[in-house]
């Protein structure tokens, strides 16, 4: 007798050996994602942090970047900063500069409102409510 075909049974297995493996991957995928926006906002905070450094080599003080006033980023951009990062389209952070930090606060996702930051000396900022490393475990 030729049999051809697979039967439901091995078929089942398959599915479930499937769905054992995603189960297990897509977590992991997912923090590696959360984890590369975090890469993101750090280097764009590096660059904040140098614009400033450079912003108070030139005028004596700090500015006061915030993402609730977006004019106060004038006093970087263009001269310090290229661009504005709080109006960057699909961005995952605002930024703000206040004196010695930078910080970014996450919107959206499972870390909504967390937060990130650097002091002008390159040190992250490690004490609540900021979370470094990223993500928060």
């Amino acid at each position: 007798m030729d049999k051809r075909g697979f039967t439901l049974l091995e078929i089942l297995l398959v599915v479930v050996i499937i769905g054992i493996l995603a189960g297990l991957a897509i977590p992991k995928f997912n923090k590696t994602i959360e984890s590369a926006k975090g890469k993101e906002a750090y280097v764009i905070l590096e660059t904040i942090r140098t614009a400033e450094r450079m912003y108070y080599l030139d005028y004596g003080a700090y500015s006061n970047a915030s993402a609730q006033t977006p004019d106060t980023w004038d006093q970087l951009v263009p001269d310090y900063l290229l661009e504005n990062p709080n109006l960057r389209q699909n961005r995952n952070w605002d930024y703000y500069a206040s004196g010695v930090t930078c910080s970014a606060v996450r919107l959206g996702g499972a870390y909504d409102n967390y937060r990130i930051g650097i002091y002008i000396n390159g040190d992250m900022l490690t004490t609540l409510p900021y979370c470094w490393p990223w993500p928060p475990n």
